[in-house]
């Protein structure tokens, strides 16, 4: 590594990029050899993100390097640093503002710029930010309206599969007393065909009291009948997950 920082410069950094390296020998070898770029990266992989923003923002003074690091990382704290130390930097203002997009709100910059402060083409920047500010809208706005498009799309769908009738074969049963539906046809009696497909005598649910508590908005008892099966299966699964030691 040292032979290439003293002959091969060009292509030290590859070199780190591509090799496990030591870090703190890799430390020390930028340092001595004041490779600042090399010793970025180093810093950043090492985890010393703050050392490294504030490398690239005095010693390299490059906003475009300390804008992709803060914007990979995505750390507030990091946001802060790079505003406040840029504040001192109108060029640094300008970057900011041109391509701070929507990683966080450009209020943070444009009311921390100190007065009287001149700022590299200040209005077009501004005029970049509203532009920015109303794509979002317009996307945010197109967004809604597909969310919406689908909603009433499967609204309609959920509709149509509810007024759909339900299947019973001649040879279905009662799934609590075990009579055949047929016997109940010949002998008319009320039955209750749920969606899941289970079907009883009405007289065989009022037994067990599988009738849940009236819903506001519905009619009567009979629109609160529930499955006995199904709800039986519910309230085991939700035992069984309530349990401690089980998986």
């Amino acid at each position: 590594m040292e032979l290439l920082a003293d002959y091969r410069r060009e292509h030290l950094m590859a070199f780190l990029m591509a090799n496990s390296v030591p870090l703190n020998a890799a430390k020390e070898v930028c340092e001595a050899k004041r490779l600042i770029p090399e010793l970025v990266f180093v810093l950043h992989f090492s985890g010393d993100k703050k050392r490294a923003l504030m490398m690239i923002i005095h010693e390299l003074q490059d906003i475009n390097k300390a804008l992709e690091l803060v914007v990979e990382e995505n750390e507030d704290e990091l946001w802060e640093m790079l505003i406040t130390e840029s504040m001192k930097k109108p060029e640094f203002i300008q970057g900011l503002l041109n391509n701070v997009g929507t990683h966080i709100d450009p209020r943070r910059i444009i009311q921390r710029i100190p007065q009287g402060m001149e700022i590299p083409k200040l209005r077009d920047s501004l005029v970049k930010i509203m532009h920015d500010y109303n794509l979002q809208i317009e996307l945010r706005k197109g967004c809604c309206d597909i969310i919406t498009n689908d909603s009433i799309m499967l609204l309609v769908r959920l509709n149509r599969q509810q007024r759909m009738g339900v299947a019973v074969g001649s040879s279905a049963a009662c799934s609590l007393c075990g009579v055949a539906l047929a016997e109940s046809v010949a002998a008319p009696e009320p039955l209750v065909v749920f969606r899941c497909q289970h079907a009883y005598h009405r007289r065989c649910l009022a037994d067990t009291s599988m009738v849940e508590r009236p819903t506001p908005g519905r009619r009567g008892e009979e629109d609160n009948l529930c499955c006995v099966l199904c709800r039986s299966e519910a309230t085991s699964t939700r035992r069984n997950r309530r349990q401690p030691g089980r998986p």
